[in-house]
């Protein structure tokens, strides 16, 4: 089939110089332009192979898959998913793919919408620490509808699921730290994250997919000015990348051109969005090294930026049998980003606010000796014992901490009773790679979440199949099977 070429007439004058066909000028100018980070990643996308995967990232896709399915599910009964599902039921599309939790086929694009949304209101989903965002939202909630409507296999999916992460996170370290000033990463690079994994489960060429991820450079944004208002634009973030990812990959399979040189170009990601000067040293190991193996779960209901305190606050509580009536202050020492994000240091009758509030959470773990989803109910966010605590937490910024970000989201927490003061260094929260969380933490993470939704003979069932992924022979039958017994 001849495939059409869009030239300039820098282009044109270029091509009769080299002489031969356009399709010869095509070739010759990849080979030109092999440092361009775009055409790099489009070729690792492509030949990504499952037969070639460690084990070990085989089943990192699988614990992100099941992680990212107890976020869905669970988040898609808040109040919050509302406002998405009825919206895609008031523009209802093709039966293409499942809307997780209310199980009705939707549109492709709709579905990886609302699912990438619900999976983020709980901030329970996966977390990159060098690269600071939540790449499952976006890169699984894109894959699973495409793999879906394209009626692909598990084993498919997982090469997706592998590809999306690689490609989201050397894009988020390739912009980080400056970028994430103004710019939340997992809206922005979230949704090349998006595309690489939608364009490897449409089997698109590495020229449709080097097209495919310029549109998605110029489709990708989300400004922290939503935490100022505690506006639910965070969950927009997630569900616009998945959305937006899959539309770019649509559209390239359908001969959409795109930049070329989007990351590195001089009007490109990398320059609009942040200050950082050397992008391709993020992408020197792509292809040998897998990104997704340093993938971090939450176990607690609250901004990943909380974690290291409540770990620290949960070590001393174990550790000294220590309860709220007997605190009286509560000193928090963290690296600068914890204090800007996680900041709202006064109190206010509302879970999503309290979930980025370092105070209250650090109050609530020492309360609950956990911090579960309870923590954040109406009658938890009125507890006198909880509230006290809060009001008596100060929270500085330790430069040595600081220093250490984002390789390390560290903390030390002081205790301090009547007469003691118990401290307590978090280098690794619980979850992250160096401190992981175990298969049965996982599992019970998942039924915790799925359980109160479908039951747990559904929920118990989606996880055994989830652990056999590559089994599946089509994942449009994945759900279905569980939720029609």
């Amino acid at each position: 089939m001849l495939t059409t070429y869009y030239l300039t007439p820098t282009d044109i004058n270029i091509c009769g110089e080299i002489g031969g066909t356009i399709d010869q000028y095509h070739l010759e100018m990849r080979a030109m332009n092999e440092t361009s980070l775009t055409m790099k990643c489009a070729d690792f996308i492509n030949n990504l192979d499952y037969r070639r995967l460690p084990s070990e990232a085989i089943e990192m896709a699988k614990d992100c898959f099941i992680d990212f399915l107890g976020c869905v599910i669970s988040g898609s009964v808040t109040p919050e998913a509302k406002i998405i599902l009825d919206f895609a039921a008031g523009n209802p599309g093709l039966s293409e793919a499942t809307v997780l939790g209310v199980w009705r086929k939707d549109s492709l694009l709709n579905a990886a919408m609302a699912n990438a949304f619900n999976c983020h209101i709980h901030e329970m989903d996966d977390v990159h620490k060098a690269s600071v965002q939540h790449p499952g939202a976006p890169v699984i909630s894109s894959a699973l509808a495409v793999g879906e409507a394209y009626g692909k296999s598990g084993k498919e999916l997982i090469e997706a699921i592998v590809a999306g992460y690689d490609v989201v996170l050397r894009v988020g370290e390739a912009v980080m730290p400056s970028h994430y000033s103004f710019w939340h990463t997992t809206g922005t690079c979230g949704t090349f994250g998006a595309t690489a994994s939608a364009g490897k489960l449409m089997g698109l060429t590495p020229d449709e997919l080097t097209n495919a991820l310029g549109n998605a450079g110029s489709q990708a944004t989300g400004l922290w000015q939503f935490i100022e208002d505690n506006a639910m634009t965070k969950y927009l973030h997630c569900g616009k990348a998945a959305y937006n990812g899959a539309l770019a990959a649509i559209l390239a399979r359908r001969g959409l051109t795109g930049a070329k040189r989007i990351l590195e170009g001089e009007q490109g990601f990398v320059k609009a969005t942040s200050t950082e000067t050397n992008p391709a040293e993020k992408f020197s190991s792509l292809g040998s090294k897998y990104k997704i193996l340093e993938t971090s779960f939450k176990p607690f209901a609250s901004c990943r930026h909380t974690h290291p305190t409540i770990s620290a606050i949960l070590n001393l509580r174990k550790k000294y049998n220590l309860s709220t009536a007997e605190v009286s202050k509560v000193k928090i020492k963290t690296y600068q980003t914890a204090t800007e994000i996680a900041r709202n240091n006064k109190y206010y009758p509302d879970s999503r606010a309290a979930k980025f509030s370092l105070v209250y959470c650090a109050a609530a773990a020492l309360y609950f000796g956990a911090l579960p989803l309870q923590a954040f109910t109406p009658e938890a966010l009125q507890n006198e014992k909880i509230l006290r605590v809060a009001k008596n937490t100060v929270i500085n910024v330790d430069e040595e901490i600081n220093r250490a970000f984002p390789g390390k989201w560290m903390t030390r927490v002081e205790l301090h009773t009547k007469d003691r003061c118990f401290t307590e260094t978090v280098e690794y929260p619980l979850g992250d790679p160096e401190n992981p969380m175990t298969e049965r933490n996982i599992y019970d993470k998942f039924m915790d979440l799925v359980m109160p939704v479908i039951g747990k003979e559904k929920a118990d069932s989606i996880y055994q199949k989830c652990r056999e992924l590559e089994q599946t022979s089509d994942i449009a039958k994945f759900f279905m099977e569980v939720i029609q017994q």
